[in-house]
């Protein structure tokens, strides 16, 4: 189980040395969201009537998501069908909350911006409407930015709202602070050396998103298999045989209670009560970009630019060779040019000098005819 830490202090610590997940309490204590009675209802008066596709989730027997259904909803509504049942809300790239940064919080260069890392600026998931714009607004200004946070750091808030039996095994480029504020969840985490163990599969369509995934739920994503489910089981220990050894830390998240995710490790997370949680993906710290994972995450962005590079290095010299081919053409034509001259020169004089002994001896041969 992963311990509980009171203070940013102890978070400075994890994040710039062992980069290790922690609980973190009394973070939130000043969010006005945090301090209500039920954050979900505050939540849902915040929304007001805007509507959001909402998704009920549905599974079989052995806990694999068979299909899923988008509807319209509330967020009041959303809560109250989520208290018996698996419905669920992503609410993505909320407004940036306000809040004071701790200092030193993120590393920062001399001109005061935050570091850089392999991170991408992501595109916002949906297109607000009014009333969907309005609640967004609402809603992050009942929350705070963590105070563990610069601004300049600061990627993307989202919150989560409702239940989901699981957010199925992935890890992440960017640093994030998970909190509850209300509800509970558990989280599974994995650590980025784990990497080969989790099957990971890159899925370009969700880099920006989620770096990567286990192969073995793409694979339920897909229906899971025929038959039931200790054959099911078998042929995915078969399939699979390093994913049921490799460990893992567990994390229980009570409300008010913040989970820091450093950027590269592996996690599931299951949501088995109506819960409203919210999370900030973050610049990593420098050091992440030497994890596995986050090394997997840009491979083939580097083999590609190693190909690109190269293929530029090849050229160069074919390149070279065609033009020094060219020049020495164009030279060889001068060359001819002016031999041709010197030749043509040459040969006018004797032209001349038989024109002339021609026409002495056509004088002779008209004298004699004569």
């Amino acid at each position: 189980m992963l311990k509980r830490q009171i203070g940013a202090e102890s978070w400075l610590r994890c994040r710039a040395g062992s980069g290790q997940p922690v609980i973190l309490i009394g973070e939130t204590c000043t969010w006005p969201l945090a301090r209500a009675e039920s954050p979900l209802h505050e939540a849902a008066q915040l929304a007001q009537d805007a509507l959001f596709e909402a998704r009920r989730l549905r599974y079989n027997a052995s806990g694999e998501q068979t299909s899923a259904d988008d509807e319209a909803l509330t967020v009041l509504e959303l809560v109250r069908r989520a208290r018996s049942d698996d419905w669920y809300l992503q609410w993505r790239d909320l407004p940036h909350p306000r809040g004071d940064p701790l200092s030193g919080a993120i590393p920062q260069r001399d001109d005061g911006s935050a570091t850089e890392a392999a991170v991408q600026v992501w595109p916002t998931e949906w297109d607000a409407g009014a009333g969907q714009a309005a609640a967004a607004e609402a809603l992050s200004g009942a929350l705070q930015r963590p105070r563990l946070v610069a601004p300049a750091a600061l990627r993307q808030v989202n919150a989560w709202i409702g239940r989901c039996r699981t957010s199925h095994l992935h890890f992440d480029g960017l640093d994030n602070l998970l909190t509850v504020l209300e509800g509970s969840k558990t989280v599974h985490l994995y650590r980025p050396e784990e990497l080969t163990s989790l099957y990971p599969q890159l899925q370009e369509s969700e880099r920006w998103k989620s770096a990567a995934r286990s192969r073995l739920y793409l694979r339920r994503a897909g229906g899971g298999t025929a038959g039931g489910a200790e054959e099911e089981e078998q042929e995915e220990e078969e399939a699979f045989p390093l994913l049921r050894s490799a460990p893992f830390v567990e994390a229980e998240l009570r409300r008010g209670e913040m989970l820091y995710i450093p950027a590269g490790w592996w996690h599931e997370v299951f949501t088995p009560t109506a819960t409203l949680a919210v999370n900030y993906w973050f610049v990593p710290h420098p050091v992440a970009r030497f994890r596995p994972t986050i090394l997997y995450l840009h491979s083939d962005e580097y083999a590609q630019r190693c190909l690109e590079e190269a293929r530029a290095r090849s050229a160069q010299p074919a390149q070279a060779s065609a033009a020094r081919g060219a020049a020495a053409q164009r030279a060889g034509s001068v060359d001819r040019g002016n031999a041709g001259g010197s030749a043509k020169r040459a040969a006018e004089p004797e032209a001349l000098g038989s024109a002339h002994a021609d026409g002495h001896q056509g004088k002779h041969r008209r004298s004699g005819e004569g």
